[in-house]
This record gives C-alpha cells, sequence and structure tokens, in this order.
C-alpha cells in the first residue's frame, strides 16, 4: 500500500469518528468501567424492558412502545409478541448478546457492514425518551461511521423498491423495503460518551426502516468492499490494512484496479474477475502476488 494511501486511510478514520457523533453539543466522558461490569447492567435492563412493555406496528412500520400496567396479564409483552431474535457480537473482550425484531425482511440488497443505508428511523431509550427521530424523509449513513450496532444489525435487512415520484419534485415512492428494531447494549452505542439526550452507559432502541442500500469501494479499487472479506477483515498481503481498505490486496506493486480490468474494462461483478489462466475458477488476480 502506497504511503499516500495509509495517510488518507487515517484521515477517513478521523471523519467517520466525527460523523458518529450527531450533534453539535460536546460529549463528555465520565470515569470508564470495565466492558464486562458493564454488560450485565445493560442486558438485564434491555430483559426488564422486553417483559414490561408492549409494542404496535402500524400499516406503515411506525413502531409504538407501551409499559404495561401492573397486574395487567393480558397485554402481552415484547418477548411474548414477536419472540425476538438475537446475534452474539464479540467487542472489547464481551460477547454482547444484541436482540432485534424482524418486521419484515425486505426483498432487494443486503448491506455489509461498511456500504451507506438510507433509512427512515426513531432513537430512544429504556425510559421512553425519544432522543432521535428521522421518519419524515430517509437520511443516508455509512454503516462503518455509526454506532457499532447497526453495523451489525442492518445487514440482516434488505433494502425495498423505488418508484420515481408521479410528477417532478415529487418525492420517491418506497415499497417492500426492511423494517425492524434493535435493541443495543450501551457498548455497542456510545457508552461512556453522553450527549443532552443520551446518558452514559445508555442502552439504546432504533427501529428503523431500510429504504435504500449503496454498496461502497471504500478503497477506489473498483471492487465492492462487501467482496472483499468483510467479516474476517482479510489481509492478503499482511500489510495490517485489510482488502477492502487496501489499493494493492496482494502487495505485489501492481494496484488492483489495473489487475482486475477486462480489455481495460473493470468488471461488473466480483464473479468476472479472472485467475492467472484467464478464467474465473482460481484465485483472482489481484489475490495472487505471482501473477499480473
Amino acid at each position: 500500500m502506497t504511503q499516500f494511501f495509509k495517510i488518507a486511510f487515517a484521515l477517513s478514520l478521523s471523519i467517520l469518528f466525527i460523523a458518529c457523533n450527531k450533534t453539535d453539543d460536546p460529549i463528555p466522558e465520565v470515569p470508564p468501567v470495565p466492558f464486562a461490569t458493564q454488560y450485565p447492567v445493560d442486558l438485564a435492563a434491555i430483559d426488564k424492558y422486553l417483559d414490561d412493555y408492549a409494542m404496535t406496528v402500524n400499516a406503515n412500520f411506525d413502531v409504538t412502545f407501551t409499559k404495561i400496567p401492573a397486574g395487567d396479564i393480558t397485554t402481552q409483552d415484547i418477548k411474548q409478541q414477536y419472540a425476538p431474535l438475537y446475534k452474539t457480537v464479540n467487542s472489547n473482550g464481551v460477547d454482547y448478546k444484541v436482540y432485534y425484531i424482524s418486521l419484515r425482511e425486505g426483498t432487494q440488497k443486503n448491506p455489509s457492514k461498511v456500504d451507506s443505508v438510507f433509512v427512515d428511523y426513531k432513537g430512544s431509550l429504556l425510559n421512553e425518551t425519544v432522543f432521535d427521530r428521522n421518519y419524515t424523509s430517509p437520511i443516508w449513513f455509512p454503516l462503518n461511521g455509526v454506532v457499532r450496532g447497526w453495523q451489525e444489525i442492518f445487514p440482516f435487512f434488505k433494502s425495498g423498491t423505488v418508484t420515481a415520484g408521479a410528477t417532478a419534485g415529487d418525492p420517491n415512492v418506497y415499497s417492500d423495503f426492511g423494517a425492524g428494531v434493535m435493541f443495543l447494549p450501551s457498548g455497542l452505542a456510545y457508552y461512556n460518551r453522553a450527549s443532552t439526550n443520551i446518558p452514559s452507559y445508555s442502552p439504546l432502541i432504533f427501529s428503523f426502516k431500510l429504504k435504500s442500500v449503496n454498496y461502497v469501494d471504500n478503497d477506489f479499487d473498483g471492487i465492492d468492499s462487501r467482496d472483499e472479506g468483510i467479516d474476517t477483515s482479510l489481509d492478503t498481503d499482511g500489510d495490517t490494512f485489510p482488502n477492502y481498505f487496501d489499493q494493492d490486496d496482494d502487495g505485489d506493486g501492481y494496484l488492483t484496479k489495473s489487475e482486475i480490468r477486462i480489455n481495460g474494462v473493470l468488471p461488473t461483478s466480483f464473479s468476472l474477475i479472472k485467475d492467472c489462466s484467464g478464467n474465473t475458477t482460481g484465485t483472482k488476480k489481484h489475490l495472487d502476488a505471482s501473477c499480473h
């Protein structure tokens, strides 16, 4: 990898860190407690919330939570209503149990952890405070520029179809999009950072609608990052930069973008990239340092 690109990569990380903070208010830090100490507290609070609240969903997939009155044995709680799924996410030495509910999977494109998503969403605390909301029009977010929990849960959902507005200037119409809810321990959210609306160590609830997905080529090497070993942080040349952030994946001195061209044209999909023999069945040229 060139020195220039390493510097650019470092700058991009700085930009993403800034992008995570959506408020202009300063975010002070309280003294951190060990992640392994805080996690059981968060999990117990989330489990209690799922037992104490009911959830209603309207035809537009807008979500409302209502606390079940004491003594009410007829209203079903969230666990009874939806039997939430969960994903185990390892972070900072802790195996986090992340509950999520799939209201609708969607029909089109799954994002990877580093793609961009076009979403409507609402964020709330376990005390019913809504700290952020964008239900009037979708907004784009790079998943590697927001809280870790979004990166882990959005790949379970797909975007929908889009139809242009009836007349010029009318908004697009989205249908069959993915919709769901995620319940994040603070260790996969803002942890000991706080803002005006989010106290330190707050578990967060996000309801969301995934309207569209943009596949991202983070290193501009002609290959979508989703095809470059996102989940394993594949690093073919061992230079400490994963392939999706490396312009020369095999470290042979030839840019990936040059190696994968076919008659001077970039392939339209990862499966079409050739190996050294001109086939698509062997090790791709850009991953084989003996082949240029």
